[in-house]
């Protein structure tokens, strides 16, 4: 008897001995790597998983001495190291505060009183069984380890499933501790507000100084789209008598007429669209109309308001009708705002053959944003003739970045495949503007379709060109760095971090990625460290080897000699 407690005792000695020995090594060689290859939703699976494999594997095997020490040493070992360190990672986005609160109580109690619930359960396990009991101690009975091992299987079972909900959780934390910042100008805008009624509202109160055809036409405008609201009626003509548009004669033949056909009992405001409607429909209108025109036409710039009037006019006709092909000339036009009356012409008549001449006045800065704007109103029916001028080598790269932002404005998924397209031309000089459009597709229209496998090679090609242009940075004289070349580079390194983050919200979770962007950016350190966590548990290894590193708090040396290493596997 004093043998068998000799051998025991050397037994569990060399056990726990062994277990040390194994905890400390798989801490030291493993624990580290684990956390940075795999994603925390993996590792925090891994103990369970292993433990699972092992009980799964007693039932096949049989039950020694042998396989309890390793299915033992297996549970110990990675509590005390991986297990640990994921424990204490799941404690990051918790409040200092509330960590103090939970923590205590948690290895007090909960940890202690786990292990009471096991003892309670293998007793009432061995009564339910009908084992010998001796002093409530169960008899080591094989057959009842064997049987023990399925209700194992299953609380492993359900600590897998509590560990996965566990990790939503913590992504969920770290979510709510960063913060978007600021969102896209020109989304906020769109949402917040109807431009294109804006600016009819404030082209009408423009001409009531400049002409009152041109006036009396913007209310018939505002009339017809049921958007003379009385509030925006009394803006427009507050400390302005009623204007009224005898001028207008030339135009429609109503002699004297005013521009509020509510205040007459006998016409309603339909029955005064119709008419207006109908007059601007006659051929004789046309006729004389036509006229007018080419003597407009060929006038100097004397006639800019009478131009104006006419592009508005032409607007308000049927698409069909023959003062149309006159639209074309005043879209070319040298006023800028001739020609800014006649794109919105032509954007509300969408007469394919206009599209080549708008696309030319995208580089016009006076209307530019007129010309995008009607561009986006054609949709889909521009595509094809967009697609060319992006293509063309011809075209100046002003035009050509300006026909992407009109692609951003239609965001369709034709658009996407275009941009995608000229993407694989590998044109430096429009990558921004392509990353930017896409992401403002993106952050728009979530539900479209981008390739995720020709977003990712290009996030890696812009990675590289940070990489090289960090070194090249590094590399320079004190006196360079602080000249035109250094601040050169900063701004390059400034482009390619942007569109690196850009890029990646195409194919991963788009608020995501825009909130660690804006954090790391302009974050406090703590909401930096809350980011950085988000992107190693949001983006794949590939891309978290690349991309971690750009943002990693190391020094410039440690920087420049990772980057090079990067630039080796880019």
């Amino acid at each position: 008897m004093a043998g068998r407690k000799e051998e025991m005792q050397v037994f569990f000695a060399l056990f726990y001995a062994s277990l040390t020995a194994f905890a400390f090594f798989l801490n030291l060689f493993l624990t580290s790597r684990f956390l940075k290859i795999f994603r925390m939703r993996l590792i925090i699976l891994l103990t369970p998983l292993v433990l699972l494999l092992c009980s799964v594997s007693i039932i096949f095997v049989p039950l020694t001495l042998l396989s309890v020490s390793v299915l033992k040493g297996t549970d110990e070992g990675l509590a005390f190291s991986l297990h640990q360190s994921v424990r204490e990672l799941l404690y990051i986005p918790v409040s200092s505060e509330l960590k103090r609160k939970v923590k205590p109580f948690i290895d007090m109690f909960i940890n202690r009183g786990a292990k009471v619930f096991a003892a309670l359960l293998l007793l009432i396990y061995a009564l339910f069984l009908n084992k010998e009991v001796e002093g409530f101690t169960p008899v080591f009975d094989i057959e009842l380890a064997k049987d023990l091992i399925w209700v194992i299987i299953g609380f492993l079972v359900i600590w897998m499933i509590l560990s996965l909900k566990i990790f939503q959780e913590y992504v969920n934390a770290i979510r709510q501790n960063v913060k978007i910042r600021w969102g896209r100008a020109d989304k906020t805008v769109a949402d917040k507000l109807d431009v294109d009624y804006t600016k009819l509202v404030f082209d009408t109160i423009e001409s009531k100084s400049r002409s009152s055809v041109l006036y009396a036409m913007h209310m018939f405008d505002l009339l017809e789209q049921d958007k003379l609201t009385p509030e925006i009626k009394e803006m427009i003509t507050q400390k302005s008598d009623e204007v009224n548009v005898s001028s207008l004669g030339d135009l429609f033949q109503i002699e004297g007429a005013t521009w509020f056909p509510e205040n007459d009992e006998n016409a309603s405001q339909e029955d005064f669209i119709a008419d207006i409607r109908e007059i601007m429909s006659l051929d004789a209108y046309q006729q004389v109309m036509g006229e007018h025109a080419e003597q407009v036409l060929e006038e100097s710039k004397e006639t800019e308001i009478e131009k104006m009037e006419m592009a508005k006019a032409i607007g308000l006709m049927e698409p069909d009708a023959p003062l149309v092909k006159r639209l074309e000339a005043l879209i070319l036009d040298e006023s800028p705002e001739v020609s800014c009356y006649a794109i919105k012409s032509a954007a509300r008549l969408q007469k394919v053959e206009h599209i080549p001449a708008i696309i030319h006045k995208l580089e016009n800065p006076l209307i530019h944003e007129e010309s995008v704007s009607a561009l986006k109103k054609y949709g889909h029916s521009a595509m094809k003739i967009l697609e060319q001028y992006l293509g063309d080598s011809g075209q100046t790269m002003d035009l050509r970045k300006a026909v992407v932002k009109v692609l951003a404005q239609i965001g369709t998924q034709e658009t996407v495949k275009v941009l995608f397209k000229e993407f694989g031309q590998e044109m430096e000089e429009l990558e921004t503007e392509i990353t930017d459009a896409l992401d403002h597709i993106r952050a728009k229209k979530p539900d479209i379709y981008f390739p995720a496998k020709k977003a990712q090679r290009k996030t890696l090609s812009i990675t590289k060109k940070y990489c090289q242009t960090f070194i090249d940075l590094y590399e320079l004289d004190l006196s360079e760095k602080d000249g035109e070349k250094g601040k050169q580079l900063e701004k390059k390194l400034e482009i390619y971090f942007t569109d690196i983050f850009k890029l990646l919200g195409l194919y991963y979770p788009h608020e995501d990625i825009v909130k660690a962007r804006q954090n790391i950016k302009t974050g406090t350190p703590n909401s930096v460290a809350y980011a950085i966590e988000l992107l190693d548990n949001t983006l794949k290894k590939e891309m978290k080897d690349n991309v971690i590193p750009l943002v990693e708090d190391m020094s410039p040396g440690q920087r420049r000699q990772k980057f090079q290493r990067m630039l080796k596997n880019l």
